[in-house]
């Protein structure tokens, strides 16, 4: 959860920990405010979804402010390339890991001999 000076919880009529996390339910996973309140119903804390909107726009911006900066960075993904290669007869199974800059970093599950083989296979058929 954000960190918000308690000035601002004062004369609330619920805790601290339950506005903030109405407001957190809301942004974090782009819940409506009827949603938020059922979901707050089940746990026994009844309020009205006019009161988590009035939540949500009293402490929403510094909790929104706080996800855009923790939201995932350019480069922190990775994807998988994967191939199947048929040698002498027998599936080997070939996959690197491939950063968005394409940079990739092979790590193959198959001996350093068929690793060598596959990937002369691979340039030779892609000249062709």
């Amino acid at each position: 959860m954000m960190r918000i000076s308690v000035s601002r919880y004062l004369r609330l009529r619920f805790t601290t920990e339950i506005v903030t996390h109405c407001v957190w339910l809301y942004f974090s996973f782009s819940l409506s405010f009827r949603n938020v309140e059922e979901m707050l119903a089940m746990r026994g804390v009844f309020l009205s979804y006019e009161t988590v909107r009035e939540w949500c726009l009293k402490f929403g911006q510094t909790y929104a402010n706080g996800l855009r900066h923790k939201s995932s960075r350019l480069g922190d993904r990775w994807h998988l390339d994967e191939v199947f290669l048929k040698i002498n007869g027998r599936l080997h199974y070939l996959w690197r890991a491939v950063e968005p800059a394409q940079n990739d970093d092979t790590r193959p599950r198959m001996s350093r001999q068929i690793i060598i083989v596959s990937v002369k296979f691979i340039e030779t058929s892609t000249t062709e």
